[in-house]
């Protein structure tokens, strides 16, 4: 641990990130115009709930958090195929030489 968000702090964004999940799931959740994707629309959501919730990024890129959005999303889905996941990221870190090289493009 750095010290980047306190134990209180923490506390408030999990409490702010099971609402939004309960928004998601229940479908009262609103994106905003603003919102550049999923990850900003969180953000954004639970920073208006908690104001620590800014730090949710701190020295994370969005590569990163999509990463683990789909990695948490992939270990919560019972339908979701580890394999096809694997395959994926190999040809994209193996891919085609014709299509160029997709990584930057992530």
């Amino acid at each position: 641990a750095v010290g980047l968000v306190s134990a209180v702090e923490r506390d408030a964004i999990v409490n702010a990130l099971d609402r939004v999940r309960t928004e998601m799931d229940d479908g009262s959740f609103v994106f905003a115009p603003s919102d550049e994707d999923i990850h900003t629309a969180v953000e954004r959501r639970t920073t208006e709930l908690e104001p620590a919730g800014a730090k949710l990024h701190t020295g994370r890129s969005r590569n990163y958090q999509v990463e683990t959005d789909l990695r948490l999303w992939a270990n919560d889905s019972p339908r979701f195929d580890h394999g096809t996941l694997f395959n994926q990221r190999t040809w994209i870190n193996r891919g085609p030489p014709r299509l160029g090289d997709l990584r930057t493009h992530c």
